[in-house]
């Protein structure tokens, strides 16, 4: 747990019954809506000016992604054609 008034990393554990790569993409699910619906500051400053930490996880994020991509073709595939 992380002092009052900071942020600190928590372990996400895998489901019992939870494949390795439905956790995964829970996982990039979980850093998506943190970036996205955050922003509720109960911190005395408002929100954290250092951006690094937002970073790391949208790029942690996308290698699970690109991986995830690479070895699956056909959701290669239907990705591209979305985009």
């Amino acid at each position: 747990m992380a002092p009052e008034g900071t942020l600190g990393w928590a372990e996400t554990k895998r489901g019992p019954s939870e494949r390795e790569e439905e956790f995964l993409v829970r996982l990039v699910r979980t850093i998506r809506n943190n970036l996205f619906h955050g922003g509720k500051f109960p911190y005395p400053d408002g929100p954290v000016q250092d951006v690094a930490r937002d970073r790391e996880l949208i790029n942690s994020a996308l290698v699970v992604l690109k991986e995830a991509l690479a070895l699956h073709p056909d959701l290669d595939a239907t990705f591209r054609e979305a985009a």
